[in-house]
């Protein structure tokens, strides 16, 4: 199997909310900034599973207009949700029960 080097050339960089906000553990807004600004790096593709960017955070424009600049949304849950409107494959999860 071949690797493209530009996936790894660079993994000494911290993830884009630890660079923002380095005391606070998965931050979602460092997250949008980083796909509307592309800094500290370009974030092109997002797999969602079990939450909803949109109904976890109050300002639903900046995440629907996040959502919209990704080259690839992958949505997983159980029920239908708003991010899956934008996205490009939406794969079924299983509830606890199915577990």
């Amino acid at each position: 199997m071949r690797v493209r080097k530009e996936l790894f050339e660079d993994i000494t960089k911290l993830r884009v909310d630890k660079a923002k906000y380095p005391l606070t553990p998965s931050t979602s807004d460092a997250l949008l900034d980083a796909i509307l600004e592309e800094k500290p790096y370009p974030i092109n593709a997002l797999f969602t599973i079990g939450t909803s960017m949109i109904m976890r955070d109050m300002n639903t424009k900046k995440v629907t207009d996040a959502l919209k600049e990704l080259e690839l949304l992958v949505v997983i849950d159980v029920l239908p949700i708003d991010d899956a409107n934008y996205a490009d494959y939406i794969l079924p999860d299983t509830i606890f029960l199915e577990r």
